[in-house]
């Protein structure tokens, strides 16, 4: 297969058919059919045209086989007959008989005289007179393969009913597809339309297109019907459309796959009568047998394409939850960092400020309240902090219990950080308040929130292999845990190395040094609001 590829390459006129009719029987092989009749016929095109005769034969007869094996009766006829004629060109007598022997079915009309054809036989199924001139094999091929060689279904039906159109005599046809037991125009033709026109599932009843009656005996009977003089014909002169459009000439077949009506064609010609000759209907006969099998392929095609893209939506869905969920864990700078990478780096942030919360009593006053109402009255509180320390960038860290944690100015550094934590602090003891105050009115229990800020360094990074989780760890840290359990309730207490940063923005009340566990004394100042900075001793 190699050196005959090689040869192709060298010398196309002697060797490009004979690697293409390898191929083919190759491809018929592996199952891969519609490539195969592709290629099938680039080998018997390439033989006729560099008239080795001989092996356009033999192309023929493996042709007639493969559409044989696929049950594709009209289509094995056309190239066992073609075939037929090849060898007897050639004079390959004991090649004839072989064929009359073993497919009678399909070369029996073939009359054989001394090893000629006679003149009246000339004229078969590799022939047909289209417009008083003969069709040829190499016409006939064409159109089989341009009907074979497309996939995709709307380009399938534009090209099949314009072909369909410049043969058949017709002034516009639509072609019928079954969808769910009921017919529907998926296609129009105009001779004088540029391209066809692919119409969306547009039902037959009541369309108004065409003659209705004629498409439910075609679908009922699987018979052709020709018309000749529509107006005229007693079968069908009292139907509506006919009534109404006065058509010539109807041409309606039905086309099959395996024994499956999968479709109509119906023609029609509205200024000459008898415009579909036999020869006409033979080659639309012809070429149904591909039609049908193209058609279906291409439905099952757009099939798997619809499938693929409803996968490709959900799975883009599925992403984006995923996204989302990782971004509720971890900051978004981060996760971006883990997505691309795996992994990501630990930093180190020479200032932030974090913040601590907690609710004073918790344990006490939790044993008041049932599971449900204690988780629910947590999540209220958290929720609405979430918001709050978003709304002034604030990264939150994690929940420990009763416990809110937070800090500003990571993972992207920024100056402003301190007076960041500080206004979302303000906001969450004022929501807390609010909060309070209905409780009280409806007489349920109480959270008194006590919150400690302290700025310094601290290192950052996401820890665990199964449940990432972005921490902060350092000397900060536990600073900040301590001005919170040092802190009174409803207070916000901060360190001076926060103090010193927001100092000219809010009002503070000194506290003096206050001892810490573990950490001696600290200065410590309650922050009482915004606006004048002054210190109320």
């Amino acid at each position: 297969m190699r050196k005959l590829k090689k040869w192709a390459k060298y010398a196309p006129e002697n060797y490009l058919h004979k690697y293409h009719l390898i191929d083919a029987e190759r491809l018929r092989v592996l199952g891969n059919l519609n490539m195969a009749r592709m290629v099938y016929d680039k080998a018997i095109e390439g033989a006729s045209n560099n008239d080795y005769i001989h092996e356009e034969a033999l192309a023929y007869e493996l042709a007639g086989k493969f559409y044989l094996e696929q049950k594709s009766e009209d289509l094995s006829e056309f190239y066992f007959k073609s075939a037929y004629n090849a060898y007897r060109e050639w004079g390959a007598e004991a090649k004839l008989r072989n064929l009359e022997q073993t497919y009678p079915k399909y070369v029996s009309g073939i009359q054989r005289r001394e090893g000629l054809l006679s003149e009246n036989s000339l004229l078969d199924a590799t022939t047909s007179m289209l417009h008083g001139s003969v069709l040829d094999i190499t016409t006939v091929l064409k159109a089989a393969s341009t009907i074979s060689g497309e996939i995709v279904l709307p380009r399938l039906l534009r090209k099949l009913m314009d072909i369909v159109i410049e043969n058949a005599g017709a002034q516009y046809g639509f072609l019928l597809l079954e969808r769910e037991g009921g017919l529907f125009i998926e296609a129009q033709s105009h001779k004088d339309k540029q391209e066809a026109l692919i119409l969306h599932h547009i039902p037959v009843e009541n369309c108004g297109l065409l003659a209705e009656s004629v498409i439910k005996y075609v679908k009922r009977t699987g018979e052709n019907v020709v018309i000749n003089d529509a107006t005229n014909d007693l079968r069908y002169e009292k139907d509506p459309f006919i009534l109404t459009a006065k058509p010539k000439s109807i041409l309606s077949l039905p086309v099959f796959n395996q024994g499956k009506l999968i479709g109509i064609l119906y023609l029609s010609n509205d200024l000459t009568s008898g415009a579909f000759t036999q020869e006409r209907i033979d080659l639309l006969t012809l070429l149904s047998g591909q039609i049908a099998v193209s058609i279906d392929n291409a439905i099952l095609y757009d099939q798997m394409e619809q499938k693929v893209n409803d996968r490709t939506a959900e799975l883009a869905v599925e992403k984006l939850k995923s996204d989302e969920l990782l971004y509720n864990i971890l900051p978004l700078e981060t996760a971006e960092e883990l997505k691309q990478s795996g992994k990501t780096k630990p930093r180190k942030f020479e200032s932030v400020t974090v913040m601590f919360t907690d609710f004073q009593g918790f344990t006490t006053l939790s044993e008041k309240l049932s599971p449900d109402e204690l988780v629910s009255e947590v999540d209220a509180c958290f929720g609405a902090f979430d918001e709050i320390t978003g709304k002034f960038g604030i990264e939150k860290i994690k929940t420990i219990g009763d416990a809110y944690m937070c800090a500003g100015g990571l993972p992207i550094p920024n100056s402003t950080h301190a007076v960041d934590v500080v206004n979302a602090a303000l906001e969450i003891q004022q929501w807390m308040k609010r909060h309070s105050q209905e409780r009280e009115l409806r007489q349920l229990p109480v959270f008194r929130i006590r919150i400690g800020l302290h700025t310094g360094p601290v290192v950052s990074g996401v820890v665990g292999s199964k449940k990432f989780a972005f921490d902060i760890w350092g000397d900060t840290v536990n600073t900040a845990s301590r001005m919170e359990s040092s802190c009174e309730a409803d207070k916000i207490n901060i360190s001076g190395e926060t103090y010193a940063l927001i100092k000219d923005r809010f009002r503070c009340t000194y506290r003096g040094k206050i001892p810490a566990k573990n950490k001696g004394e600290i200065d410590m100042y309650f922050v009482e609001g915004p606006n004048n900075s002054r210190i109320v001793s």
